[in-house]
């Protein structure tokens, strides 16, 4: 994470006003949220299965291309809940900013 990322991360956390425009989904125990994430500085999806979180996807600050890849992913997940999930960013990039 770049070191701006990481200030306004700590920034945002404080009041939380990013979690105001969300969208957030649950298909049985699985979560699908989309935000505009403010360490990145982009709109992601996640999705929350077993407690754990992967990033599936960034779009920049498009919000309604995250719009509609929040919904394409709920159809995914819908379809096949057990689907292998990625991360669209590796360890290395993120740590670095590289998104």
């Amino acid at each position: 994470m770049s070191l701006e990322g990481f200030i306004n991360m700590l920034l945002y956390d404080q009041e939380r006003s990013w979690r105001k425009d969300v969208f957030n989904t649950k298909v049985k125990d699985i979560e699908i949220d989309t935000c505009f994430a403010p360490d990145t500085g982009q709109w992601e999806t996640a999705i929350n299965r077993d407690g754990v979180w992967i990033v599936v996807e960034m779009y920049g600050n498009d919000r309604e291309k995250a719009k509609k890849g929040h919904d394409k992913w709920v159809e995914k997940i819908t379809k096949n809940p057990k689907m292998e999930l990625k991360e669209c960013l590796d360890p290395a990039d993120w740590a670095d900013g590289n998104y």
